[in-house]
């Protein structure tokens, strides 16, 4: 456990008011961390863009209210609005400093979507004990809401939909990752949310991890001495049932925003003093399949949701299906004129579609609006090559 006296240090050192009078200090203790961010690894580079997307990463040199917002203080969610809680340190990193005393703590929400991608992030946590339980929640985490001051949230939202958690601290003394899917609006029990990776000590160490959101599985990766390693478990995510656990899973290109926030809830543990969370950087690189960015629709792009492997395609590359969710009538656009075979699937692989449509004018439809509402897969086909989507029917 942290002594008391530690703690205080650690306050006096990162509390603004009082930063400047540290700085030699703190520049001793800890340097400064604004390196330059680390490429995806080298055995899925090819997934991903060599860039970094900067309509949303940040190095955390100041604060930019182009791509953040105070996560909002609604009054009793253990959150505080204001530069006492959330500031630069020297340029270099974002502190986000829980009061005690306050029983508030600091967060930062995006305001702008990301999707597949690989995410890499630097952070450390600041007054935590190892040893007892907290009242701290710090956590790295995603969703279709920002919770921010200036709100933001994915609309129409799609019934199944994600969260994930790249690092969340649980009170009773460690952190992990993990991936919460919702069915139906209802987020799986904590038995039934996959977890990639858990760890329980050395919490005040700068640590950096990469995850792999792609559109079949997540993986968690640690950089360390100069290299990317995988961490934890590899999470599948086509769709179906997972064959080991038996949960329904499933990984959307929905836009994510993500949310950076240490939260105070009295009711989880034993330490209530104070603490912090420092984000050194949080890069995202997009996923190179055409699933950069925020995306508005449930297709799957470029995958073959039966196997889960990704597939090369001739005359189907430019499909788009819309409108999904569908009431009536699927079209088909950007599709080459000709022939196609048609079959929809629920989610327990029953076919309920199986026709032919010709295109012409680079546009079709298929009539759906018989099908009980629900989640469907569709595939269509030319003859040597197929594509695969997920639609809503309403």
């Amino acid at each position: 456990m942290i002594a008391k006296n530690n703690i205080t240090h650690h306050y006096h050192l990162f509390n603004k008011n009082t930063w400047y009078s540290s700085l030699v200090l703190a520049v001793l203790l800890f340097g400064t961390f604004n390196a330059s961010s680390q490429a995806p690894p080298g055995a899925v580079a090819s997934s991903y863009s060599s860039s970094i997307d900067w309509s949303v990463s940040d190095n955390f040199s100041s604060l930019d209210w182009n791509k953040w917002t105070y996560r909002k203080d609604n009054g009793s969610n253990g959150i505080g609005e204001g530069s006492q809680y959330v500031y630069i340190v020297n340029n270099s990193f974002v502190s986000l400093r829980g009061s005690g005393s306050a029983k508030k703590g600091g967060g930062l929400s995006a305001l702008r979507t990301t999707s597949y991608g690989f995410y890499v992030t630097k952070f450390r946590l600041i007054g935590f004990p190892e040893s007892n339980s907290t009242a701290w929640h710090p956590a790295i985490w995603s969703s279709p809401f920002n919770l921010g001051v200036e709100d933001r949230r994915v609309s129409p939202l799609d019934p199944d939909w994600n969260e994930i958690d790249m690092m969340e601290f649980i009170e009773t003394g460690y952190w992990h990752t993990q991936f919460a899917p919702r069915r139906n609006n209802q987020l799986e029990p904590p038995s039934g949310r996959p977890q990639l990776y858990r760890n329980e000590s050395g919490f005040d160490a700068w640590r950096t991890l990469g995850l792999e959101y792609h559109p079949t599985y997540q993986q968690l990766w640690e950089y360390v001495n100069g290299s990317w390693s995988k961490i934890g478990n590899k999470i599948y995510t086509s769709g179906f049932e997972n064959t080991t656990r038996k949960i329904y899973y499933k990984c959307l290109p929905a836009p994510q925003y993500w949310v950076l926030s240490n939260k105070y809830n009295a009711t989880w543990g034993f330490y209530q003093g104070d603490s912090w969370m420092h984000v050194d950087f949080f890069h995202y690189y997009p996923y190179n399949s055409g699933s950069s960015g925020a995306r508005t629709t449930t297709s799957l792009p470029d995958q073959d949701v039966a196997s889960g492997e990704v597939m090369e395609y001739g005359g189907l590359e430019s499909l788009s299906l819309v409108p999904n969710p569908v009431v009536s009538h699927l079209m088909f656009n950007g599709i080459k004129d000709g022939n196609y075979t048609i079959e929809v699937t629920d989610l327990q692989g029953k076919l309920v579609i199986n026709t032919q449509i010709d295109v012409t004018a680079n546009r079709g439809r298929l009539k759906v609006a018989d099908l009980t509402d629900g989640v469907y897969i569709l595939r269509i086909g030319d003859g040597t090559t197929t594509k695969s989507f997920r639609f809503i029917k309403n």
